[in-house]
């Protein structure tokens, strides 16, 4: 029995930093531009598509943390100017995103099809210490666990993460101190698209996905947010692990499908409870 819940806790907290991750992308862009992005599930499925071909192409997946985040940002500089000018206009904004989400859910239909594809790399089971895990979820993880620490290092300590703080906070009094308010926003804006963009990626390297999955992941990025704050990066990261380990375990006892049905109730019980998250806002 320690067994089985030590497999389970390894799995949830695996699953919970790549949520933690997909999550920190909306949330990021939340907070730069207060825009809630719908199409941000499928920008995540998009990373995973790429990490896809790059892996049919090249066999080796992880030539994608180079080629995906160059083609993100590209689309970054394509989007970026249309959210500007709708710069807190915040139901022009949503509807802005939910085209964007139509256009990119109907284009992948023609250009991937609607079939679920998967990687197969680094499928070795690795046991340690009686549990039991795949290579591809051992260095997805510890991916994704060095981008998160890195964006925190980046955000609290550089320069630019300074500036965009300062913008973030106050754009007129950053913008009286003689700061390019709209470059800032590009900084964060364009590093919240990339790390949608790699989180994808990651993703791709352990589980199946089509062009439809990123409407469930979407709902889970929006019930991590609810739980730790819409805003608060910190709290985005305890809410990923809280839900993957909730989800495997719900999977185990209970049923898979109880366990898909996790993020919706989270989302109303603390939308309902504490409407501004477990953790607070934005930090």
């Amino acid at each position: 029995m320690v067994l089985i819940y030590g497999n389970l806790l390894a799995h949830g907290i695996l699953l919970g930093s790549l949520y933690a991750l997909q999550a920190v992308g909306l949330n990021m862009i939340w907070g730069v531009l207060r825009v809630v992005n719908l199409s941000h599930g499928d920008m995540l499925i998009y990373g995973a598509f790429m990490g896809y071909y790059i892996w049919s192409s090249f066999h080796n997946p992880f030539w994608g943390l180079i080629i995906v985040p160059l083609l993100f940002i590209c689309y970054a500089c394509v989007i970026f100017p249309l959210f500007f000018q709708l710069l807190g206009k915040e139901m022009e904004s949503l509807l802005l995103s939910f085209g964007l989400s139509y256009v990119l859910i109907n284009a992948g239909i023609y250009i991937f099809g609607p079939q679920f594809r998967s990687l197969h790399y680094l499928e070795q089971i690795i046991n340690i210490g009686g549990v039991y895990l795949t290579l591809n979820k051992i260095v997805s993880s510890a991916l994704t666990v060095a981008v998160i620490v890195g964006v925190f290092i980046f955000l609290k300590y550089s320069w630019y993460g300074h500036m965009l703080r300062a913008v973030v906070e106050e754009i007129n009094l950053a913008a009286m101190r003689g700061i390019n308010t709209k470059f800032a926003l590009f900084i964060g804006f364009g590093l919240a698209v990339v790390l949608t963009g790699v989180s994808g990626l990651l993703y791709s390297l352990s589980y199946a996905f089509s062009i439809f999955s990123g409407q469930q992941l979407l709902l889970k990025c929006f019930a991590i947010s609810v739980l730790g704050g819409l805003g608060n990066m910190l709290g985005s990261l305890v809410a990923g692990i809280v839900l993957g380990l909730s989800e495997s375990v719900l999977a185990y006892c209970i049923d898979t499908h109880l366990a898909e049905l996790l993020s919706f109730m989270v989302i109303i019980v603390v939308l309902l409870l504490r409407p501004e998250g477990i953790f607070g806002g934005r930090r």
